[in-house]
């Protein structure tokens, strides 16, 4: 009975906007570079809609995301990243000594069984790293300890919204959610050692993270808030 948000000023308060840090958004076709890209062509730069620029490059090789917008999803385009695609930003330098974190992630895993464990974020210390394993399980990641949802609560070809929710001393907070709000997974995880704080020139990676780990799906949209939302 109450319309959904159209904009994330509708959906936080505004002292939650000052900290939003990364809005990549898949929708709008003017933060995919270049402009005016075709259909299935290579992405060079994803850029962020937070206003500090945080905008997302390629750091696979050779490798590149491809952007879709014929087989949309609901209308809107994504981002689609196939074995060794991966984009990076770097320095996160607004986000050094940070440490509680809000991230969400609207994706589709398009193959869960070429990898051991497919990564939709990370930075290279293991902060903020949402995962999924081959069997379907659902991985938040701060530092070294983790929350997990049960085997076969993600299934490939299958849109999920991912929400990982860190407020710095008390439990990780996962949420797996299939898109037909309110059904949703949610699991929590002991407290963090630490807690474990972000560092002055963090890496913050889409599609995969620095050690070999990869994505292969598509990704439609990423936010991350320096703070932990209710």
């Amino acid at each position: 009975a109450i319309a959904a948000p159209t904009s994330i000023t509708e959906s936080v308060g505004g002292d939650s906007l000052v900290d939003l840090e990364i809005w990549y958004d898949g929708a709008d076709e003017s933060t995919i570079v270049p402009s005016g890209i075709a259909d299935e062509d290579p992405v060079n730069q994803w850029n962020d809609k937070s206003g500090l620029a945080h905008n997302l490059n390629f750091d696979g090789g050779n490798n590149k995301p491809t952007y879709e917008s014929s087989d949309t999803q609901n209308g809107y385009g994504y981002v689609q990243f196939a074995d060794g695609d991966l984009m990076s930003i770097n320095p996160l330098s607004s986000l050094s000594g940070a440490t509680a974190y809000t991230v969400f992630v609207i994706a589709r895993s398009t193959d869960l069984a070429t990898n051991a464990t497919q990564i939709l974020t990370s930075t290279e210390n293991g902060e903020l790293s949402i995962q999924i394993d081959t069997n379907g399980t659902a991985r938040f990641k701060v530092g070294a300890s983790s929350a997990t949802t049960a085997s076969s609560t993600v299934q490939a070809d299958e849109w999920n919204i991912y929400t990982l929710v860190y407020n710095g001393t008390a439990n990780i907070v996962g949420r797996v959610n299939d898109g037909k709000l309110p059904s949703q997974t949610i699991v929590s995880a002991g407290a963090v050692a630490g807690p474990a704080a972000m560092g002055a020139s963090t890496y913050f990676y889409v599609g995969g993270d620095n050690t070999g780990g990869t994505f292969i799906g598509d990704i439609g949209e990423v936010i991350l808030f320096k703070k932990a939302l209710n």
